[in-house]
């Protein structure tokens, strides 16, 4: 059995189905620069975690939309449109 928590930043209609058995956390309803301050916190000290399914290059964003679309990624798909 797959549970975990994942939190939603921003503005939802309703709460979003969990395929893994997840709970959902919504942080805030509007932009709010103390929210925002507390999340930036949060994120410094490791405690908010992304999960990442895949980095694709720009150039391959066909490919990264695809797996988009087949709804099995298991995190978030980055498409990398310039290397810092």
């Amino acid at each position: 059995e797959q549970t975990g928590i994942f939190v939603t930043i921003g503005v939802i209609d309703k709460p979003i189905e969990s395929p893994i058995g997840a709970t959902q956390h919504q942080i805030f309803n509007a932009p709010c620069t103390e929210y925002l301050l507390e999340l930036k916190k949060l994120i410094e000290a490791g405690q908010v975690k992304t999960a990442i399914d895949s980095v694709h290059p720009l150039e391959n964003l066909v490919e990264a939309m695809k797996i988009c679309m087949s709804h099995r990624a298991k995190g978030k798909i980055i498409i990398e449109v310039a290397k810092e």
